[in-house]
């Protein structure tokens, strides 16, 4: 026997200790129609609706009803609009990931993506995979940087930066005509909520205070090393000669011209000038350069492909001009001079790129401490595999933001959920 309150066998309300039988469960009503492959079915009847006064004086004259709900075949209509669900794709450290709040921001630029003709579903996943992986990888960055600053910072250090974000909110209202209301709708249009840019503009300052306090003190550059590195990249602070070669080229067509060059060079006139004349056939517009950057010695260089003219250049004395030389070019007889203006050298010395190979290896250096501290902080931190997260996340962006254009060759319809 099992004891109910608020239960009775006798037609009466009931009160605390009254008691039911299995004999009380005996079937009321007549048998329903049996639908096909079920049990019989009770019909009930004598339903009728109490108020919330007579129902919390307790349960009167239950019945029980076995088979299947008496309920209509037909679908439930909706309630409303379907809605979408914010899906947490992953987690860093205990904070969720949400599909549409990672991926809103970058939703346009996807369908966008996704309409140019010669972007196939297959390169679309391929670049909205490789973005996505960027700015996971950024937000882990970030949330682990975070999670490793508020574990040590001190408070005064804590107020600092509160106050740093209070003056770029001041500088982000200044620019939106001092209005608060305006500078969150200037917020809202890149898709951010002013509690999304206090949080984002945080974790920032919170990355940079960590980074400094556990990287700056280890980034140590002697003079030996900078010394290393400037024998290791000589050829940049100590680049091979370059040969300065001017020539003249006169077209056969017009034997006069030839003339007018000797008769002007033997008179002592300018041989840039003359290589900038219409008689020259060869880089008239620079002045007939020739330039040539070779470490070989001069009596070794190759400054031209033709013969006669290379062995001239390999002899030249700074200043002088040699030629003319008969040159034949598809069977015609080209008349052609060279000048040697010198060799041009621009060593820098170790003293004076000092200063630049140390902020060269300080930033190197930079790179690899964030690197091992980032390493050491994920393998801390309590983060979903980035690959799982990124692939759930291209999915997502798929049935979201995939709208190809019909009418482009190869468009492919977004596979479903």
């Amino acid at each position: 026997m099992l004891g109910l309150g608020g239960c009775t066998n006798d037609g009466a309300k009931g009160g605390a200790g009254s008691t039911i039988s299995v004999g009380d469960f005996n079937t009321v009503g007549t048998t329903a129609p049996t639908p096909s492959g079920g049990p019989s079915v009770t019909s009930r009847q004598g339903v009728r609706t109490i108020p919330s006064s007579e129902a919390n004086e307790g349960l009167v004259n239950v019945e029980v009803f076995a088979g299947q709900p008496d309920i209509e075949a037909t679908n439930p209509s909706p309630l409303g609009e379907a809605v979408a669900v914010d899906a947490i794709v992953g987690e860093i450290n205990g904070k969720g990931i949400r599909a549409m709040e990672f991926l809103e921001p970058m939703g346009a630029r996807f369908t966008a993506l996704s309409r140019e003709k010669s972007v196939t579903l297959g390169r679309w996943r391929q670049l909205v995979g490789a973005r996505i992986g960027e700015e996971i990888k950024a937000r882990v960055t970030d949330e682990v940087l975070r999670a490793e600053a508020l574990q040590s910072i001190p408070p005064d250090q804590r107020q600092q930066i509160e106050g740093q974000i209070e003056f770029r909110w001041r500088q982000l209202v200044s620019k939106n005509g001092g209005s608060e209301e305006l500078a969150k709708r200037a917020l809202a249009d890149e898709g951010r909520t002013y509690a999304q840019w206090r949080y984002d503009t945080e974790t920032s300052e919170l990355a940079i205070y960590i980074i400094r306090k556990k990287i700056s003190p280890r980034i140590q550059v002697s003079e030996h090393d900078m010394r290393l590195y400037y024998d290791q990249n000589k050829e940049q602070y100590a680049p091979p000669p370059r040969y300065k070669f001017r020539r003249i080229s006169v077209s056969p067509t017009n034997p006069s011209d030839a003339e007018e060059i000797a008769a002007r060079l033997a008179a002592g006139e300018s041989f840039e000038t003359l290589a900038r004349s219409k008689a020259n056939t060869f880089k008239a517009d620079s002045g007939g350069e020739a330039f040539v950057q070779t470490a070989a010695p001069q009596a070794q260089g190759e400054f031209f492909t033709i013969p006669i003219l290379n062995a001239a250049a390999r002899q030249a004395e700074a200043g002088k001009f040699y030629g003319p030389y008969d040159v034949v070019f598809q069977k015609q007889t080209y008349k052609e001079w060279i000048y040697f203006e010198g060799v041009e050298r621009k060593e820098i010395p170790f003293v004076a790129a000092q200063r630049e190979i140390e902020e060269k290896l300080k930033e190197r250096r930079f790179r690899e401490e964030r690197e091992k501290l980032m390493q050491d902080l994920i393998e801390k931190a309590d983060v979903t595999r980035l690959e799982t997260m990124g692939e759930r996340l291209v999915q997502i962006a798929e049935e979201r933001y995939y709208r190809p254009n019909p009418d482009a060759p190869g468009a492919e319809a977004p596979r479903g959920p």
